[in-house]
């Protein structure tokens, strides 16, 4: 470093950035070491390249400074830098307003941040003009999630003892040739995002492979119990996923979730999803349908399962529930419907119960109550303000499968079968 020539010195009285042209020769220059803040003499002989150097001892960090100080002046002369492309950009140029060189940031020093707009992380520039840099610094500029652009100048090969301005001005602002990313927190967070997604994709094949290997185990119970053929999904032959069931005009075919690979199954009138054999409960002949994907279908089963006081009906729809994800709430349900009417021990037990399909009050917006009629005892719906309001609904009867979506309190009411003193407020 001792023997390199220094081209650029400090204006003693501006504290201007000159290069070795623009001076006059020896201590007339003017100028100082714009680091160590020694005076320096400019030798302009005919042998030699032209070149600033100290009057007593030469300093070890004043050439790569004073690059990094006349790189700082080419930038804040403009407001904008070409930079270069990476995995999810294309080569553009990045928009500034502020310039800063070699000030403390996050526990390291910079060579030179710029600013764009009111931004509170900067890009960090980094001048190689003899070393890259250092792996301490890097990690650190990583853990601040902050994009860091190299330039390096050392391959360049540029001659800053004579040169036309214009030129570094091009290499710094307008070209990538020198350019490279050292790191670039964009492109970071775009494969952190990547990477997540793919894993939350392969976590979800996998939940789904699990449920279908239970579907499986669930069918083959049922199929050996009740004589009823169910065709379940399958395992994909090509990739890692599962081939879910669907159906074109006369036949039902597998695809792929995952591939979108199509696999025939057969015509609909000789296979189907279940074939409607008949089987015998409480001497009973009943058909049944399939039930493991629909919704609408699990209702069915569940409205056959109660009114025939099947036990094991009832098991085999809350496990397919469960793995369906229903609400908590509605598998609570269920277990109290199979403690409150399948351990009757077959006794045919009438349900009578309602729901609420308007939660406010059809005048006044507030939450509706259960009450009695003192004249007829008929329960109807009453504005919780009467008798400020007097908005009243009729309770209307559903279904059994519609058990599972009714109001918390309207379930509660219908296994006590009676209106307590206390007041029930209907909630949506």
């Amino acid at each position: 470093m001792d023997n390199i020539k220094l081209p650029f010195g400090l204006g003693k009285y501006d504290n201007k950035i000159y290069h070795i042209s623009e001076v006059k020769q020896g201590k007339e220059c003017n100028c100082i070491c714009p680091y160590c803040g020694q005076d320096l003499l400019a030798k302009k002989g005919n042998i030699r390249s032209h070149h600033f150097a100290h009057v007593k001892e030469e300093c070890k960090y004043a050439f790569e400074t004073s690059i990094h100080m006349y790189i700082k002046e080419i930038l804040s002369k403009n407001n904008k830098i070409y930079v270069p492309g990476h995995n999810f950009a294309k080569e553009m140029y990045l928009h500034y307003n502020r310039v800063e060189l070699e000030t403390r940031f996050g526990g390291i020093i910079p060579d030179i941040a710029i600013y764009a707009g009111k931004q509170s992380k900067p890009l960090l520039i980094e001048v190689n003009v003899t070393h890259p840099i250092d792996d301490d610094k890097l990690e650190k500029i990583i853990n601040m999630g902050i994009s860091v652009l190299q330039i390096n100048i050392c391959d360049s090969n540029f001659d800053f003892y004579n040169f036309d301005k214009k030129d570094l001005e091009d290499i710094i602002l307008h070209k990538t040739d020198f350019k490279e990313w050292a790191y670039n927190a964009y492109e970071d967070r775009k494969f952190e995002e990547i990477s997540i997604k793919e894993e939350k994709r392969r976590s979800m094949l996998r939940k789904r492979k699990e449920l279908f290997l239970f579907k499986q185990k669930i069918a083959e119970d049922f199929e050996q119990k009740y004589k009823v053929a169910i065709i379940l999904p399958k395992e994909c032959s090509q990739c890692d996923g599962i081939m879910s069931i669907n159906k074109a005009d006369d036949h039902y075919y597998y695809k792929c979730d995952s591939c979108k690979v199509n696999e025939p199954i057969g015509p609909s009138k000789y296979i189907s999803f279940i074939k409607y054999d008949d089987f015998n409960i409480n001497d009973k002949k009943q058909k049944i349908i399939e039930c493991v994907e629909d919704k609408k279908e699990r209702h069915q089963l569940l409205d056959f399962a109660i009114k025939n006081q099947d036990k094991q009906a009832l098991e085999y729809i809350t496990k397919l529930m469960i793995q369906q994800r229903d609400n908590k709430d509605k598998i609570d349900r269920l277990t109290i419907l199979y403690n409150y009417f399948v351990t009757k021990q077959g006794k045919q037990i009438h349900i009578s119960y309602w729901k609420n399909y308007y939660s406010n009050c059809p005048i006044c917006g507030s939450d509706m109550v259960f009450r009695k009629s003192k004249k007829d005892n008929e329960i109807f719906l009453g504005c919780s303000l009467y008798p400020k309001c007097y908005g009243t609904k009729k309770i209307i009867t559903i279904s059994v499968k519609d058990v599972l979506y009714m109001d918390k309190n309207a379930f509660i009411y219908m296994l006590k079968d009676k209106i307590s003193n206390k007041q029930h407020i209907i909630k949506s």
